[in-house]
């Protein structure tokens, strides 16, 4: 169950987002609302939502300027601007400024629905690939021991078990491991962790559905498995 929060000065919209559609049945609870941009702070801070619906005009702070306090402080929160035809301006720049979605009002429940819906899988997918990093993390140390030793004594390896019984599955049958050798101009450890970081996170972004990478405890190395 995902937490989704409203903030709109008008307590018609805002009731009528929260009671006219049934959202425990798309795995969403409404934690909280509020009427004007400085109560959405102030909310926002103390609720965590993992999803936000905001009216782009507000009294006492405007949705714009939420939007520039709230994504500094809560990168992976997403936000949908509600905004009328003639603040198209303000919801192009709320777009630009990294907000998820806008939508013009009136609001169709059914394109709300599906936009929500929509941010839930993704904010989902972002929490599992987050856990299992962390899973990666905890285990590096045992992945790189058990699998480099027994590839440096010509094992036979059945990396699909070795992986289950990690935490971690994939579906497919051939995989494939490596090993990244960092240059030594980044033996230095802050130039290190940074490279070993970025390569972690270009992978992340385009391979994470097909294998992992972790950092060897020898801190020069980087350890793969692809699963293609």
């Amino acid at each position: 169950m995902l937490n989704m929060m409203i903030v709109d000065d008008e307590s018609i919209i805002r009731n009528g987002i929260k009671s006219s559609i049934n959202w425990c049945e798309y795995g969403i609870n409404i934690c909280g609302e509020a009427a004007d941009g400085i109560e959405a702070l102030e909310k926002l801070k103390l609720l965590k939502p993992d999803i936000v619906i905001m009216d782009i005009r507000m009294p006492k702070l405007d949705g714009l300027k939420v939007c520039q306090e709230v994504i500094k402080e809560h990168p992976g929160l997403e936000i949908i601007i509600l905004s009328g035809y003639d603040e198209f301006e303000y919801a192009r720049k709320a777009i630009e400024l990294g907000v998820s979605d806008y939508l013009l009002k009136p609001i169709g429940a059914e394109e709300l629905v599906n936009k929500v819906v929509k941010l839930k899988e993704k904010i989902s997918q972002r929490k599992a690939i987050s856990r299992q990093r962390e899973l990666l993390l905890r285990n590096s140390r045992e992945i790189t021991f058990i699998l480099i030793k027994k590839m440096l004594n010509g094992e036979e390896i059945n990396f699909r078990d070795e992986l289950k019984f990690l935490g971690l599955e994939f579906s497919k049958d051939l995989y494939y491991p490596f090993i990244i050798e960092l240059d030594e101009v980044f033996k230095e450890a802050e130039y290190l962790e940074d490279r070993k970081s970025r390569i972690m996170d270009i992978f992340e972004q385009y391979y994470t559905q097909e294998g992992f990478l972790v950092s060897i405890p020898d801190e020069k190395h980087l350890f793969g498995i692809l699963n293609i």
